[in-house]
């Protein structure tokens, strides 16, 4: 018996020796992508891996592919940090996320993803998870982003989107999954790209019409999850932000709601309030636009949704203009300002407002020639072409 004992001692120390090595811990992190490689059908490899059994892990190589042999993820570097004996615990605490030199790649040509096998495989009634502890929360504290590029192509439904960033650093109260709540004090990007490509899709048109009475948040646009967001404070620094649809004819030189690009965007937005489909912030903002449109400088309280920008206890300094007090805009679709004269409505309470024609110029190409300096003091109301105004001073000098 006591030699059964000290047999059995002796396993636990060397398999715990084992587990500690580098050699170990290459040997079980490859054996565990072999299996679950063949329980998903798709390559998973890791070049090398350094992890405690309990509260960290680091990983790198990582590359899984989908089941067409397309890279899904690649992973230059990835670092865990958790909670201490996360095992024995409901809420786990995820400390740290660093990656490093990662690729995303996601697409469909049809009605299904190309990761929608990985989604099975954890969704909670997949045979992998069939085990998995009920009620355990995740609550994500820090992550460091570097060179970081994510891609989805939908060509189901028109959309190519991709995002991309040198560095994220992000600090956070709260982030738990289930409840679908965000709340981070603290949030810079440097360097970020985000650009969409809106074309024809290959989904075909439903030839039944949908009776059913949708839900509400079935109508939201922008937050169909119905997520909330607080954020205390995020930096932008030297952004590009781009918005192109299909079109056989190319990008006029003007503001083009088809082909919009605006680039070195640097901007701080303070408590930041995301809410179905409404975001509030108090924003300091400075980009310029491929037209040659330039914000020089842009305070302001700001609230956005779908079919309205609002700026409120507005500064706004543009090439030739500067606008103050408070100034909205509220149309059908983003694309409606393509088409500003005629689609978009706007309403404004201005101070001794200076905007200049050249500027104007930039959305209604036609005053291209007024070459003017508008002062304007009091309210007004209406597209360009059906402006109205109230308590309305307006002063125009030839310049």
């Amino acid at each position: 018996m006591l030699w059964f004992l000290f047999s059995l001692l002796f396993l636990i120390i060397a398999a715990w020796i084992f587990i500690q090595t580098p050699y170990g811990q290459n040997w079980i992190a490859g054996e565990v992508t072999k299996k679950l490689s063949k329980e998903l059908n798709a390559k998973i490899t890791i070049k090398h891996v350094d992890f405690s059994l309990f509260n960290r892990m680091h990983l790198e190589g990582l590359l899984m592919e989908d089941q067409k042999k397309d890279t899904l993820l690649y992973a230059g570097d990835a670092k865990l940090r958790i909670t201490d004996w996360f095992l024995f615990k409901d809420k786990i605490e995820l400390k740290y996320i660093g990656l490093e030199d990662a690729y995303i790649n996601f697409y469909r040509t049809d009605s299904v993803w190309n990761n929608q096998f990985l989604f099975d495989y954890l969704s909670p009634t997949s045979p992998g998870t069939k085990n998995k502890k009920e009620g355990i929360e995740l609550n994500l504290k820090k992550i460091e982003l570097k060179n970081i590029r994510f891609v989805k192509k939908d060509k189901w439904l028109g959309q190519d989107m991709s995002i991309s960033f040198t560095k994220l650093d992000m600090d956070a109260k709260d982030i738990n999954f289930n409840k679908k709540n965000v709340d981070l004090t603290s949030l810079e990007i440097t360097d970020p790209v985000f650009r969409i490509y809106d074309y024809k899709k290959t989904k075909p048109a439903s030839d039944k019409k949908k009776i059913d009475k949708p839900q509400i948040d079935s109508l939201l646009k922008w937050n169909s999850a119905g997520w909330n967001l607080l954020v205390g404070k995020l930096k932008i620094n030297n952004g590009i932000f781009q918005n192109d649809h299909e079109s056989e004819t190319p990008a006029y030189a003007y503001f083009d709601g088809r082909h919009i690009l605006f680039s070195e965007i640097d901007a701080i937005f303070e408590n930041i309030k995301w809410n179905k489909d409404t975001i509030t912030t108090s924003l300091e903002l400075k980009t310029k636009e491929r037209s040659g449109l330039e914000v020089k400088n842009l305070v302001a309280d700001v609230k956005l949704t779908p079919q309205l920008m609002e700026f409120n206890k507005l500064d706004l300094q543009t090439n030739r203009s500067r606008i103050r007090n408070y100034y909205s805009m509220s149309f059908n679709d983003f694309d409606d300002l393509g088409y500003y004269i005629s689609r978009v409505k706007m309403t404004g309470d201005f101070n001794n407002a200076e905007i200049h024609s050249d500027d104007i110029a930039f959305f209604a190409p036609a005053m291209k020639d007024w070459k003017k300096n508008i002062t304007i003091t009091g309210k007004i109301k209406g597209t360009v072409e059906e402006l109205s105004g109230k308590n309305l001073f307006i002063n125009a000098v030839p310049c």
